[in-house]
């Protein structure tokens, strides 16, 4: 029995340790989305990400919306603004020690958790789509994910791919 109580304790703690990407998302519902058909990205815009990664975003956009039909025009239906923040908490992995005893019906025991590598750094992105020319927001994901900076081309470029891909996934909604 000890041992599967230790058995779901690691694996509850493995799991929620590993928790992937959050999504978030809000939109106007008296919105007609059939009448958006074409797009195009704000000229100015203050991203928040480096010139690389939000040419890896606007390029993950364009993919997954010429996969559901959009068009990028230079006279859209509709604009798409992004921008993202960074957060860095602590590390949410610990080593737990700790050390007891007893005797009869008397227990006591004392624990702790010492913190496992440096703090996590997370990015907030967010996908606005903005009714053009009246400039109306009428759709718009948040994205929380974990972030390593220190990521190779190739894996920024992967890590953007599957988070737009999985955002924009049910655009339009239903």
């Amino acid at each position: 029995m000890k041992k599967l109580f230790l058995l779901l304790t690691v694996a509850t703690l493995f799991f929620s340790s590993c928790a992937g990407p959050q999504f978030f998302y809000d939109y106007d519902r008296q919105a007609d989305f059939s009448k958006y058909k074409s797009y195009q990205f704000y000229s100015e815009m203050d991203t928040g990400l480096s010139d690389l990664d939000t040419g890896r975003v606007f390029e993950a956009i364009d993919s997954v919306l010429a996969t559901k039909g959009f068009v990028k025009n230079a006279s859209p239906d509709f604009k798409i603004n992004l921008y993202a923040s960074y957060t860095t908490r602590p590390s949410g992995s610990r080593i737990g020690l700790g050390i007891g005893g007893g005797g009869g019906n008397v227990g006591v025991g004392v624990s702790g958790g010492i913190p496992v590598g440096g703090p996590d750094t997370y990015m907030s992105l967010t996908i606005e789509f903005v009714e053009w020319p009246s400039n109306v927001l009428f759709w718009q994901t948040v994205i929380e994910s974990r972030f390593n900076p220190q990521m190779d081309p190739k894996e920024r470029s992967l890590f953007f791919k599957e988070l737009i891909g999985e955002a924009l996934g049910n655009y339009p909604p239903e």
